[in-house]
């Protein structure tokens, strides 16, 4: 195993790496870059060996994949390379490096020397629907149980007195970027909460600028008369729709999260529909209450993690039961070793 150290060395290494090993948009080099030099890192712990690589950067004595602990930093892939894993687990404890390794996309259990199983621990699925293209939100509606069902159907009549309006990519630069990106913030604060965006508002520019340069994206903007009550962004990359952002602006307005949640699958429909691929609508990770019953789907995702700082808990999204079905088994942290 070798450990590149040197920066301009590792983000030639991280640029190859990212462009062979594609995936979702969050896992495109350009938004891995952008993360990474928003990061900035003290230390860079690039472990290679066959030809393959685990990224590792280091912050405050802190380690994670190359992009840090950035907002976005959602989707990382870890190479199925048995002695490169573990060795650079060993490294990390051996120099007593702490780390939080997010958003792992495969599972490593299998191939994890048994001391260092203990670090597999919980971690937020994200939420799909697979094949967007054929989602029918109307059948969805009329095959719910009763309950949801008449929920729905009040959330549909409120196209009656709500406006939503698609806005250009260079429009919602010029007139609604740091305008929604402060009610964001703002919806957070009177909730008692921090959006994440607060202290990163420069990122946020940055991956727009990206999104709106090299995807198809929908900017849809939802008012009620002239206010703004939710809006959301939908990027088209492949055969991936991604719901980059979704907000509600107004706590009083009953089944708008309902509402905008029929209109995002609407919209990532006809997207769909640009090309000839199978598309599926990614809606990150956390459930919130809503895409579970919506009709999205849990995808596991996986971490390692070796941090005091960490709460080891399994999440509520989905019951204990579903989260076996899910993984196929229970995570290493709360196995005897």
């Amino acid at each position: 195993m070798i450990i590149v150290t040197d920066k301009e060395k590792c983000y030639n290494l991280a640029k190859i790496f990212y462009n062979q090993n594609k995936g979702t948009i969050l896992n495109e080099w350009e938004i891995k870059k952008t993360l990474n030099d928003s990061f900035s890192p003290d230390a860079y712990y690039f472990f290679v060996k066959d030809d393959d690589l685990i990224p590792i950067v280091a912050k405050d004595n802190m380690c994670y994949f190359f992009g840090g602990n950035m907002p976005f930093n959602d989707d990382n892939k870890i190479v199925k390379n048995r002695k490169l894993l573990n060795s650079t687990i060993s490294f990390l404890e051996n120099n007593d490096l702490d780390f939080i390794l997010t958003s792992i996309n495969d599972d490593v259990i299998n191939i994890l020397d048994f001391e260092n199983k203990k670090f597999d621990v919980p971690f937020n699925q994200k939420w799909i629907i697979e094949n967007i293209n054929d989602f029918n939100i109307e059948s969805f509606i009329a095959n719910s149980k009763k309950k949801k069902r008449d929920k729905l159907k009040r959330a549909v009549k409120l196209y009656d007195k709500l406006n939503v309006v698609n806005v250009s990519n260079e429009e919602y630069v010029k007139s609604y970027l740091s305008k929604i990106l402060s009610m964001k913030i703002n919806s957070f604060k009177d909730r008692g909460k921090k959006n994440v965006w607060s202290n990163n508002k420069s990122l946020y520019n940055s991956l727009f600028k990206i999104f709106f340069e090299k995807y198809d994206c929908v900017n849809n903007i939802i008012f009620l008369n002239d206010s703004i009550v939710a809006s959301y962004n939908l990027i088209k990359h492949e055969n991936e729709i991604f719901l980059a952002f979704s907000n509600c602006y107004d706590n009083s307005l009953d089944y708008l999260q309902f509402f905008t949640y029929i209109d995002i699958i609407k919209s990532a429909s006809e997207l769909s529909k640009l090309g000839n691929s199978v598309c599926f609508l990614n809606a990150g990770r956390g459930n919130f209450g809503y895409k579970k019953r919506m009709g999205f789907v849990p995808v596991p995702m996986y971490a390692l993690v070796d941090s005091k700082k960490w709460i080891i808990e399994k999440n509520k999204d989905i019951t204990e039961d579903e989260l076996m079905s899910l993984y196929k088994r229970d995570f290493g942290c709360f196995c005897k070793i």
